[in-house]
């Protein structure tokens, strides 16, 4: 894993930047690979939409959902 990927789980929250330049809170429900890459598969958790990207592209990780903190 590059320095530029952060460790991620099924179930955990994350924030990633889209290729559009929107930054996206998501439910990861699965973890893949895509052509050698690192990709998660998840839902936004204002809208339900269903969404992937690239490892590399998550900016923040707020853990499991019972763990989360936001200050």
């Amino acid at each position: 894993m590059s320095a530029n990927q952060m460790e991620v789980e099924e179930g955990d929250i994350i924030y990633y930047d889209t290729f559009m330049g929107t930054n996206r809170r998501v439910h990861v429900t699965a973890l893949d690979d895509e052509c050698g890459q690192k990709v998660f598969m998840g839902i936004t958790t204002d809208g339900h939409e269903k969404v992937w990207g690239y490892l590399a592209q998550i900016t923040k990780n707020l853990g499991q959902p019972f763990q989360e903190i936001e200050k």
